[in-house]
């Protein structure tokens, strides 16, 4: 298992880097990869799950993001356009079919079990929703976190009740899966 896997780690470690988030995380997750990602949101209510300082939903009224660090949502909150709960998302504190959306771009390799995750987020959609994940694909990063292939992310998607609409490999450093709830 990876060092930041699971909630305590994963926690530690975002609350050490939120001051410089901002900062950093664009030169990983690029304002190309997120518009890209965006072209694929659906209409209605969007969930981020690990919402971070909002980069991905923070100008979307209909967004509810959704982080375990305080120092996370207190980031985002002066900017953030919809609404930001503190919570974990393995134990997500909303009903089922509540999105049209949910978007976990950077926080699916960090859950201890994400198969579980990716049922639970099932849950949460509404009928013909869609998951929009972007995960690392750099094997050395398996010290870490969760590393998924191309095959991995297939076949979780398919396990979890998803179509798999496309897997792409960005700056190959990341790989971008889109499922449909069936």
């Amino acid at each position: 298992m990876g060092f930041f896997i699971g909630q305590g780690h994963t926690k530690k470690w975002f609350n050490f880097l939120s001051s410089g988030y901002n900062i950093i995380n664009p030169f990983v997750y690029t304002d190309r990869m997120r518009a890209q990602l965006l072209t694929h949101v659906e209409n209605g209510r969007v969930l981020d799950v690990g919402v971070g300082t909002g980069y991905t939903t923070g100008h979307m009224e209909n967004a509810v993001g959704v982080d375990i660090t305080w120092n996370m949502i207190r980031q985002a909150g002066p900017t953030y356009k919809g609404s930001l709960v503190l919570a974990d998302a393995s134990r997500p504190p909303f009903k089922d079919g509540s999105f049209s959306t949910i978007i976990s771009a950077g926080s699916l390799y960090y859950f201890p079990a994400p198969e579980t995750a990716v049922k639970g987020f099932n849950k949460l959609l509404k009928k013909d929703g869609v998951l929009l994940t972007i995960t690392p694909n750099w094997r050395w990063l398996k010290l870490f976190v969760h590393i998924f292939s191309k095959k991995d992310l297939k076949k979780m998607f398919k396990n979890a009740g998803f179509k798999v609409e496309k897997i792409t490999n960005q700056r190959f450093i990341a790989f971008f899966a889109k499922g449909k709830k069936l």
